[in-house]
């Protein structure tokens, strides 16, 4: 069964204590919503987007990499990583 994944990030602590992640899963959230596409969960995460050995990004991949997951949604392509040929 294919699913449609969310992913939020913040690159510290102490951002992840104002609301950011929260803000971010819900407008992921809201956007499944409004097209209407069932949302199967949102993963987050507290890390450096210049890491690329981040452990809930790396099973995402993984788990597109075994056509897992047919939607990953994020709030902003910037939460994937500061390169995007990096992040992919």
């Amino acid at each position: 069964m294919n699913q449609i994944l969310g992913y939020s990030r913040v690159s510290s602590q102490n951002q992840s204590n104002n609301s950011s992640l929260e803000y971010q899963s819900q407008k992921i959230s809201e956007y499944c919503s409004l097209n209407d596409l069932e949302l199967t969960k949102v993963f987050t995460e507290v890390d450096s987007g210049g890491n690329n050995d981040r452990q809930v990004l790396c099973s995402i991949k993984e788990l597109i990499q075994n056509d897992c997951v047919d939607t990953l949604i994020v709030w902003k392509l910037d939460r994937l990583g500061r390169t995007m040929l990096a992040s992919l």
